[in-house]
């Protein structure tokens, strides 16, 4: 998919998965979860998100990814959908106004892209801004920007 023209698009209720996790800790401390979704072409639709179980690990300005839940939701998605829904990455909230990803993020999208052998979407939620960005099994990171909104969701290219 490297380079070919590549969209992205989160669907609004995903998106309020997101954002109903972060509210709830009014940004005190990092949450996050997977973004499930398919695979289209080189197109990625992002249609849930999971939030945090009782197991993950948040801190301030940490979160860590530990609880079953997570894969639970994402094998009970992917029956329900006839096996086309997929993990397609990960998303975490910064305690910021308009996030950007720290050098442990892109470690972790680097390592988490080469092991999967795939394209993943990362998405970090901040105060009031979204950062999205897509890793390859290469390694190579690539910020996307938001290029059009409508009823359903959001377009990331």
């Amino acid at each position: 998919m490297g380079g070919k023209h590549q969209i992205v698009y989160l669907c609004n209720d995903a998106l309020a998965e997101i954002c109903s996790a972060v509210e709830q800790v009014k940004h005190r401390r990092e949450v996050g979860g997977v973004l499930l979704g398919e695979r289209r072409g080189t197109h990625i639709l992002i249609t849930a998100a999971t939030t945090p179980g009782p197991e993950d690990e948040s801190y301030p300005f940490r979160f860590l990814r530990k609880c079953k839940s997570h894969q639970r939701k994402a094998h009970d998605r992917w029956r329900a959908t006839a096996h086309t829904t997929d993990w397609v990455g990960d998303w975490h909230s910064h305690p910021e106004q308009t996030p950007t990803p720290s050098l442990t993020d892109r470690r972790s999208w680097r390592r988490l892209t080469k092991s999967n052998g795939t394209e993943m979407v990362f998405a970090i939620q901040g105060v009031s801004g979204l950062y999205l960005s897509v890793g390859q099994p290469s390694g190579k990171l690539r910020a996307l920007a938001k290029t059009a909104i409508d009823s359903h969701g959001m377009v990331f290219e």
